[in-house]
């Protein structure tokens, strides 16, 4: 009687090459090596050298080791099977111990062949979401994940559909471990496990980052989700609290809030009425230091300290002193806000128009000293009756127009337009505005040359 198949499986397991003389190493005789091919064991490829056929044994010994708890032979068993004998079953096994070992790239090929059968596509698409969340898909699969919608995933239930279209992962373990579980139902619950410890793991590390306020970082791990999967509905919603806070830190300028009545965090989140929503979260003790909660935090903190230094400026007395600091650190928009509420303490905003173009003038001019405003400003305030000498810039006015410099030019005309109001002698200046005018339009044709010769270089 033919001796115990064991030692021969484990050759094949390892793919190591089969002939004659390991055969008989094993103590098979002659015998034996005929039956073995003769009742498709074995089959003979060329003189001395055989391959192994009979995979439905291999499925038999794998089974064993897995009873035994040899799970490494167990692996080597179905990785033999895949490769040489793949079946549905077969693949599954793979996809749940390779995640396990976080062999990404072995279980998106496991995925892959489940793509090759019409009764597993749907559960194949499931399987593939959940990886998007887990790794970073490329290539074809990222081709198949972004083709992926919630109709195209499987369950039994709407309900888990939608859990995984959006992430909800802790609805998935929790829902699948309520329920009896088939064997797809246990893969859906491991990637949806594992996709809940990869993204615990992503929060801790942008928890840290907005505690070391290090936007830019966070900008970046956002920007490369979107190039890789979609958005979980959490991460849309970090998103828009880290695009409202970068955006407040550059202009300085508060969000709009776009109602008052929300009820939840949520929706007080989507009318970015933020200091609500800050308050409904401090109700829940765990959830203020969660990634949404510590955004959350910062955006109020930003916009309490921008309506702080906003009340600070719009309750400060300003002087001729405040302008001209602004104007030396070159803060213009401080400085023409600071101009508006100067001339109207002092009586005079009829001057504004004036005041304001001569310092947008001298920015332009490059006078950084601003001499030219500040004089005028200060004889508008101080003079009874300011009067406006237009004599000085109606030269520069044909000198700009000489060098065709468009921005000083149309600055020059607002200004002696603005000072003909205060100009004993007011300047017609209509034939030279046309002359501006021409100039203005050729500038942006030009422009558009510019634009459509770059674009018909791309296209060549």
């Amino acid at each position: 009687m033919i001796k115990n198949l064991t030692d021969l499986y484990d050759i094949v397991i390892n793919e190591e090459e089969l002939t004659t003389g390991k055969i008989k190493d094993l103590g098979y005789n002659s015998h034996d090596i005929t039956y073995l091919v003769t009742n498709g064991f074995l089959q003979r490829i060329s003189r001395g050298k055989y391959i192994f056929t009979n995979c439905k044994e291999l499925e038999d010994y794998a089974y064993e080791a897995k009873r035994n708890k040899e799970f490494e032979k167990y692996h080597k068993i179905n990785d033999y099977l895949f490769n040489n004998e793949p079946s549905s079953e077969i693949a599954k096994n793979k996809i749940l111990y390779e995640m396990y070992d976080y062999n990404y790239d072995e279980c998106l090929r496991a995925i892959d062949y489940l793509y090759t059968i019409d009764d597993e596509q749907c559960f194949a698409n499931s399987c593939l979401y959940l990886m998007g969340y887990i790794t970073n898909l490329t290539g074809s699969y990222l081709e198949k994940y972004k083709q992926i919608t919630i109709d195209d995933l499987a369950s039994n239930e709407q309900f888990l559909e939608n859990n995984i279209y959006y992430y909800k992962f802790n609805q998935i373990t929790a829902k699948i471990g309520e329920d009896n579980k088939d064997f797809n139902s246990i893969i859906l619950f491991a990637l949806a496990n594992h996709a809940r410890h990869v993204r615990y793991n992503n929060d801790q590390k942008i928890i840290k980052s907005i505690k070391n306020k290090d936007y830019m970082s966070l900008v970046d791990y956002y920007s490369q989700i979107k190039e890789n999967r979609k958005y979980s509905r959490n991460e849309i919603i970090c998103f828009n609290l880290l695009s409202d806070y970068t955006k407040m830190d550059y202009t300085g300028v508060t969000p709009q809030v776009l109602g008052d009545n929300a009820k939840t965090v949520n929706e007080a989140i989507k009318m970015r009425d933020y200091k609500k929503a800050l308050s409904y979260i401090y109700k829940n003790d765990d959830y203020h230091e969660s990634v949404i909660g510590l955004l959350l935090n910062d955006i109020v903190l930003q916009i309490n300290n921008i309506e702080a230094q906003q009340k600070i400026t719009d309750d400060k007395t300003v002087n001729l002193v405040d302008i001209i600091n602004c104007l030396t650190i070159n803060d213009m928009d401080t400085a023409l806000y600071f101009i508006d509420k100067y001339l109207s303490i002092m009586g005079k905003t009829e001057y504004r128009g004036l005041v304001k173009n001569i310092v947008k003038l001298c920015a332009v001019e490059e006078d950084f000293t601003y001499t030219d405003a500040i004089i005028t400003l200060d004889s508008v305030v101080n003079t009874s009756d300011y009067e406006f000498k237009p004599e000085e810039y109606v030269t520069k006015l044909y000198q700009s127009l000489a060098s065709k410099n468009v921005d000083e030019t149309q600055l020059l005309v607002t200004v002696i337009n603005e000072g003909n109001k205060f100009a004993q002698k007011p300047v017609d200046i209509r034939n030279i505005e046309n002359k501006v005018s021409v100039l203005s339009t050729d500038k942006n044709n030009n422009k558009h040359k510019k634009t459509n010769i770059k674009l018909m270089s791309k296209k060549k």
